[in-house]
């Protein structure tokens, strides 16, 4: 079997050369998710990856992008002609899979899409009917999570994607959200790499880390606020990640010398800063639409680390994964409680938690593990197709 895979994800070094062209970097989650996914699935499959690059005609440094291609082992990647709006974009794609690929589809391939973006959706069906072979959605979030965007919009998610024939969730809501007519089914909290691509670095004090978005729903100032009350200057919390208003972030960490915000940081660098931390921290608020329509991808990087975890609860990773400070909420007393009692223990009983999560967050997300659940999925999805 192989694999078309319809995304705006792209090769790592690739999105981290495209993220420089963006005044404000993009919110990576759904790059990082469909990149181990596309990983996992090329560990027995070959897949084609066509790759319609996000472009901001107000926040990136080129209105245009041409057609190249790039073969990674098992994986090439075909990224599309990026030029004018949605609908120009939507014919430059089809005619860049015709061109490099109408003649290699055949039924032995499966399409596999994200259905959070609807140009990947229009072009997905579009060749599943054209070639008549069988769809599968990939489902991260619900279209209402995503920041701005309006109810005309989630409702056009929903109505492309009943054009799959299987889905590939997150969750089990996310599953029941998008896949209203039962077809076959898989869920998938998140993926694992067991190599994490790490840089050297030397910080000058034992320090807590948030990476992660800067939206206020995601419960960074709460965390701020409750490392103001740890109130010792031997320890620094470190901030970094994606944010559309960067002067309120550090308008709300200017007033402590140990609270730093490192803005939009390449992943190699984020994954390094967890791997050092006294504890990597995930303040999400408890929230019914988050949790039950997604998981946080830096909870399964925090988990694998090797430095210990705090985190609001997430039910199904803490009945798998006890071995890390899980809170009930993001209150500003309950976090700083939780960096409290993180500091009471002593360093190896910190490392041997964390060791412990580790390994048991690896032998279950890891890009191995999941792959063969993946294609268990795909043989009993095969059978139905």
């Amino acid at each position: 079997m192989k694999i078309l895979y319809i995304t705006t994800a792209m090769e790592q070094e690739d999105y981290r050369l495209f993220s420089k062209l963006w005044s404000i970097q993009p919110n990576p989650s759904n790059q990082i998710f469909n990149n181990k996914m596309i990983r996992s699935l090329s560990l027995t499959h070959d897949v084609d990856v066509l790759s319609i690059r996000p472009l901001s005609r107000k926040l990136c440094s080129v209105k245009s992008l041409p057609f190249r291609e790039v073969a990674d082992n098992h994986i090439t990647w075909h990224y599309t002609t990026v030029k004018g709006g949605s609908f120009m974009r939507k014919q430059y794609a089809m005619r860049d899979f015709k061109k490099c690929l109408s003649k290699t589809i055949t039924k032995d391939y499966v399409i596999f899409v994200d259905t959070i973006n609807p140009i990947c959706l229009t072009l997905a069906a579009k060749i599943k009917e054209q070639y008549r072979i069988p769809l599968i959605g990939v489902c991260i979030t619900s279209p209402s999570n995503i920041n701005g965007t309006m109810r005309s919009y989630a409702l056009k998610i929903f109505e492309l994607a009943k054009n799959c024939d299987g889905y590939i969730s997150l969750t089990e809501d996310l599953n029941d959200l998008y896949n209203e007519n039962f077809r076959h089914s898989l869920v998938i909290e998140g993926l694992v790499d067991k190599d994490r691509p790490e840089i050297n670095l030397e910080p000058k004090k034992p320090y807590f880390f948030y990476s992660g978005s800067m939206l206020n729903k995601y419960g960074v100032y709460n965390l701020i606020k409750a490392f103001r009350g740890v109130n010792s200057l031997n320890y620094e919390l470190l901030i970094a990640g994606h944010s559309v208003n960067q002067e309120e972030i550090k308008e709300a960490t200017k007033k402590m010398k140990n609270i730093k915000y490192l803005g939009t940081l390449p992943h190699s660098k984020v994954l390094t800063l967890q791997s050092n931390s006294i504890a990597n921290i995930n303040p999400r608020p408890v929230s019914q639409d988050l949790n039950r329509y997604s998981v946080p991808s830096k909870l399964f990087e925090y988990l694998s680390s090797g430095s210990l975890t705090i985190s609001t609860m997430q039910q199904k990773l803490a009945s798998e994964i006890s071995d890390a400070i899980w809170v009930e909420s993001n209150s500003v007393e309950d976090l700083r409680n939780a960096m409290l009692e993180a500091l009471d223990l002593k360093e190896k009983a910190r490392k041997d938690i964390a060791k412990k999560a580790k390994e048991k967050v690896l032998s279950i997300y890891s890009l191995e593990k999941v792959n063969e659940r993946l294609d268990e999925f795909l043989k009993n999805f095969q059978k139905r197709h």
